[in-house]
């Protein structure tokens, strides 16, 4: 604390001093341009640099003097000092916390507002974010940059290469980051969204390869002997065209019958996929899958990363694709001029954004989807 003597007309030396304390010496510049705050700066430095000129102490005689004492001895723990001046005010100097903004807060308040990812997807999203904060060395998302984020991908994508990952494994994982920020900044829980510009560039998708049709008898002739998770887990990849996600977060309640034609409410998120309700071809049920369905009690896959173990299980049979890619065999299909399936109602079945939103409309549209699907030819 000092006194600064501020020139007055005609007060002379007897002119009144001001008190300048940390509230004189702080200025809000009120922008986030930083050639604009240059600007505004200047003047206010100018000035400050008058005040710390005309500065001095503070007499031993001020009325503060009991202030200092009294302050001086809450920061140093001397609680008996207090007694020597009762009436003066006692201020908390203990520097405050930032108002910081967890990134673990964000995925849950993210989740809860956007009728929340599948369990599963929190896992993978929180691990995300787990490795996101060991590299910046906090985990406060107001106090992530772009350039902080840039930089992550870039370790990333070098990590995952050295692994034989794809950039696309990256992208994948880096899509709920851009959605947690984006979804806090519109709300108000941060002033500007850092993750808005990220992107990872050249990244293909959609060229993985379709199982012939010999290498789906074979897939599906064998997984008859699987045990059961594995062996349903690869027959719904070939019969609905799914993603592995929305498949392995599938539950009993979500299959219905009408008739003797098995009804998935796919439930799905805004990010990973889309809801919709979908029949299922004739040949699942008469494959037993709605005996599965019956068979549990909630969840119909409980086995972690059941998907990775399909594929390396369809490794051993000495064929180099994965599980993924009966989802683009049965895209394929759906494609095929002959069955004169509309694109409209191929992107519904196959859950594919951009179609015709007049598809999703009308009650009977499970009983027009289940004519199309079953001109598809059974696999087996």
């Amino acid at each position: 604390m000092v006194e600064r003597i501020d020139p007055g007309p005609g007060v002379g030396a007897d002119r009144m001093p001001r008190q300048v304390g940390k509230s004189e010496l702080v200025k809000a510049l009120e922008t986030a341009n930083v050639n604009t705050a240059t600007d505004r700066g200047a003047s206010w430095v100018a000035a400050f640099k008058e005040m710390v000129r005309d500065a001095r102490p503070v007499p031993a005689t001020s009325f503060v003097t009991p202030w200092i004492a009294r302050n001086m001895a809450w920061m140093s723990g001397h609680r008996a000092a207090f007694a020597a001046h009762p009436d003066a005010p006692i201020i908390d100097v203990t520097r405050a916390k930032p108002d910081s903004y967890p990134f673990s807060v964000m995925i849950d308040e993210c989740a809860a507002d956007r009728s929340g990812w599948p369990e599963d997807r929190i896992k993978v999203i929180r691990s995300t974010f787990q490795k996101l904060a060991e590299y910046l060395g906090h985990d406060d998302a107001k106090r992530v940059s772009l350039v902080e984020l840039s930089s992550f991908k870039t370790k990333m994508l070098r990590d995952y290469e050295a692994l034989g990952g794809t950039r696309n494994t990256v992208k994948q994982l880096l899509s709920p980051v851009k959605v947690s920020f984006k979804w806090a900044c519109s709300n108000g829980k941060i002033d500007t969204n850092p993750a808005a510009d990220l992107t990872v560039d050249n990244v293909k998708v959609g060229t993985r390869p379709d199982f012939t049709k010999d290498e789906t008898v074979t897939i599906l002739t064998a997984a008859r002997e699987r045990e059961p998770e594995q062996r349903w887990f690869t027959w719904m990849m070939a019969a609905t065209g799914a993603s592995n996600r929305e498949i392995y977060s599938c539950e009993r309640a979500d299959f219905s019958l009408q008739g003797e034609t098995i009804v998935w409410d796919l439930r799905g998120t805004k990010t990973d996929c889309r809801e919709r309700t979908i029949p299922l071809p004739g040949y699942l049920a008469r494959e037993g899958f709605w005996q599965f369905v019956q068979s549990r009690p909630g969840k119909l896959f409980t086995v972690a990363r059941v998907d990775e173990k399909v594929n390396n299980w369809i490794k051993s049979l000495g064929i180099a694709k994965t599980v993924y890619s009966f989802r683009h065999r049965l895209a394929t299909q759906l494609r095929n001029p002959r069955l004169a399936i509309g694109d409209d109602l191929q992107r519904y079945y196959l859950g594919h954004s951009g179609g015709d939103v007049h598809a999703t409309y009308g009650e009977m549209l499970v009983d027009y989807l289940l004519e199309i699907i079953e001109r598809v030819p059974s696999p087996v």
